[in-house]
């Protein structure tokens, strides 16, 4: 409060911290007029309308943490066209609120001493780019989102040794590095 004789006071508002990755929020404080100590309404003092009111900006400050899998790690070039995809999946570790977005870049490039050829040995459909989680309402789903993406693993018809590329992720827009980030095949 003010006190009395004071022109100006202070007085503290709260927040509560929240573990949903969200967007801005906005709330505002109102002053409508003064009261003395006893709560009776000080008629000598005038709120001004131009000056009554603070909007303040709250903003957010938690993160998700993302990590990859596949499901499958050893691919031959001799089978099936269509059996050579690599399913990789993005797990996040929370939800994101209804207006809250996470977004995770992906890519994959040679790796190892053996290194595959990116375009000749794997690369298409998809070898990266970019998966935007938008946020959910409430109720909540049974648990965080995923996403996935594919990576073909090509047949050169060449006779060669065991090559490998590496699946790794860039935490991007409110995410944060999980337990797993990479993934070599």
């Amino acid at each position: 409060g003010i006190a009395e004789g004071s022109l100006s006071g202070a007085f503290c508002y709260r927040t509560n911290a929240d573990l949903y990755v969200e967007g801005s929020e906005d709330y505002k404080v109102v002053l409508t007029g003064a009261a003395t100590g006893n709560g009776q309404v000080d008629s000598r003092v005038t709120v001004s309308s131009t000056e009554n009111q603070v909007t303040t900006t709250i903003t957010d400050n938690d993160t998700v943490a993302v990590s990859l899998s596949a499901d499958a790690v050893t691919i031959k070039e001799d089978m099936d066209p269509t059996a050579m995809l690599v399913t990789f999946t993005i797990a996040l570790d929370n939800f994101v609120n209804e207006d809250g977005v996470v977004t995770v870049d992906y890519a994959a490039e040679p790796y190892g001493s053996q290194p595959a050829s990116a375009g000749s040995d794997y690369g298409n459909p998809s070898g990266s780019g970019t998966v935007t989680f938008n946020g959910v309402g409430y109720p909540l789903p049974a648990s965080p989102p995923t996403a996935t993406f594919t990576v073909q693993v090509n047949n050169d018809q060449l006779i060669e040794t065991a090559e490998q590329f590496r699946v790794y992720l860039t935490p991007g827009t409110n995410a944060a590095p999980g337990a797993t980030t990479e993934v070599i095949v």
